[in-house]
């Protein structure tokens, strides 16, 4: 094995986060407000999003997907990503933290590149594709997790060859090397993980940075 850092303490990742490029204000006041919330775990680390905006800036990306809302996190640092002539289209079962969302999206300048629609990710997806097959640049997936492999087989119709799946929780905060892990999440990640590595139709790399996190080249 390579050198690796196989422990990341809370220090290592401020320092991480601090030598980094820094996200918006508006990005920065959304995470803190979220952070009352009792499911604030929920929303995407400050790493993860800098990752979205480098990968989808890198692709030029003027579609993207984001499924799991929660309060719009993800949604605003595509938005700020793609631009004025982008869209993100981002779906989400719940409309409870919406108006939270939308603030700061008004704030950043991005609320008309943002498009929300309530809907279960696979039902949102399975639509989508009716009318687009090839045209999404970056899709982004953070929701029901035993939905996964569903998910992933509709984002690969919908993606562009040399766009990206990116995938977050696929590690579980390490759980998913515990043979005696009761997490009922856990199953469905192995699985869809072990899916992901076998699949021709892309070069796929899991990070151990938030939760766990695959990016899927499509081929």
């Amino acid at each position: 094995m390579g050198n690796q850092i196989t422990e990341y303490s809370a220090e290592l990742y401020d320092y991480r986060i601090s030598v980094s490029s820094r996200l918006s204000d508006a990005w920065q006041g959304l995470a803190a407000e979220t952070d009352h919330l009792h499911q604030a775990q929920m929303r995407s680390s400050e790493d993860i999003a800098l990752l979205l905006q480098t990968l989808a800036k890198s692709v030029k990306a003027e579609v993207v997907v984001d499924v799991g809302t929660f309060t719009g996190c993800s949604a605003l640092a595509l938005a700020e990503a793609v631009g004025a002539n982008g869209k993100v289209l981002t779906y989400d079962i719940s409309d409870q933290h919406l108006a939270m969302a939308q603030k700061y999206w008004d704030a950043a300048g991005v609320a008309d590149v943002i498009e929300f629609t309530k809907s279960d990710a696979t039902a949102a997806l399975k639509q989508l594709a009716k009318s687009t097959s090839n045209s999404v640049d970056l899709i982004f997936m953070d929701a029901n997790k035993k939905a996964y492999s569903d998910v992933f087989e509709l984002a690969i119709r919908l993606v562009k060859p040399g766009g990206y799946i990116i995938v977050d929780d696929t590690l579980w905060a390490g759980k998913i090397v515990e043979s005696d892990s009761d997490i009922r999440q856990v199953p469905a990640l192995r699985e869809f993980n072990e899916s992901v590595s076998r699949d021709a139709r892309v070069q796929a790399v899991v990070l151990p940075i938030g939760n766990g996190l695959t990016i899927a080249l499509k081929l």
